[in-house]
């Protein structure tokens, strides 16, 4: 089989309608068979009933069912369970662009020693539907390079990653055999399983990077300061296990987990705490945006 769509969801009836359909959609577009492995992660509301009707229907979705795991957790189960020598990730609320899988997985083919594959995407929010948001290769400074070309084959893709984590889980396509050989997600982090595992593909050759816009994601509110502490703590477990990358590389990522403590600070008040942070991930990685954020929060502790 050529490849398995893994999609976890919790609670998705509201927008599985809308994105099985479009699932569906590329696959019946590729030269070879599909799959799509939903994980239900211990839904209690229509979505099994949704998932069972939809099955009933299209032969090429297959229903697993976990019980409160985490999105790393559900994500592992479909790849144990993926037939596909290829598996492409998928969220219930966000949306492919039309042809996309496809094309990516003739470019994955055709640079045998590339485990990983994503393309570029943009960020919607449903709040203020006006808005056009930068794409992720647009906002951060070392991918703009990809920006709108073609599959680029980068040799090592590790360094840049860890940087500026431009993936998008939405966008990845990945061999299931260099899956099977990093161990999946670590569901053991308390957040950013997806930037971790990136990274450990990404040590084991090049990457291909797609300059299109690959998918859309929806920003919807969530639990903004669990959701914080909890990356924070996850970036530092994964940063400490990337002290053999470049120094340059570090320096990036170590300004991104200033900024993210600097915005915890701000957040609760501490005002001495967030300038710091903020005036640390400036120093190691320059940029207008970073130095305007350190001006707004110097005018806002003395406001």
């Amino acid at each position: 089989m050529l490849v398995t769509v893994a999609l976890p969801t919790r609670n998705g009836a509201e927008r599985l309608g809308t994105v099985l359909p479009r699932i569906l959609e590329e696959l019946r577009g590729l030269p070879g068979e599909g799959e799509l492995i939903v994980v239900d992660d211990g839904s209690d509301d229509a979505t099994p009933d949704l998932l069972a009707a939809w099955a009933a229907r299209h032969p090429a979705i297959r229903r697993l069912r976990t019980e409160g795991v985490g999105p790393g957790a559900a994500r592992n189960r479909a790849i144990a369970a993926a037939r596909g020598r290829h598996v492409a990730f998928a969220d219930d609320d966000d949306a492919w662009t039309q042809g996309r899988l496809g094309r990516q997985i003739a470019a994955l083919d055709a640079q045998a020693g590339a485990a990983l594959s994503f393309t570029d995407y943009r960020h919607v929010d449903e709040t203020r539907p006006r808005d056009v948001l930068p794409t992720a290769f647009e906002y951060w400074p070392l991918w703009r390079r990809f920006r709108d070309r073609g599959a680029s084959l980068v040799t090592e893709p590790a360094a840049l990653i860890c940087a500026e984590n431009a993936v998008g889980t939405s966008t990845v396509v990945a061999r299931r055999a260099a899956l099977d050989r990093v161990g999946g997600f670590d569901a053991a982090l308390p957040s950013a399983s997806d930037w971790d595992l990136w990274l450990k593909l990404a040590r084991l050759g090049p990457a291909v990077v797609i300059g299109e816009v690959g998918a859309t994601y929806a920003m919807r509110p969530g639990s903004v300061s669990a959701a914080r502490d909890a990356r924070i703590a996850a970036m530092r477990m994964i940063l400490s296990r990337q002290s053999d990358l470049p120094g340059w590389s570090l320096r990036h990522a170590r300004a991104r987990l200033d900024e993210a403590e600097s915005e915890a600070a701000e957040a609760t008040g501490a005002f001495g705490a967030a300038i710091a942070g903020a005036l640390r991930a400036a120093a190691r990685g320059p940029s207008l945006r970073r130095l305007r954020r350190c001006a707004g929060l110097v005018r806002a502790s003395v406001a």
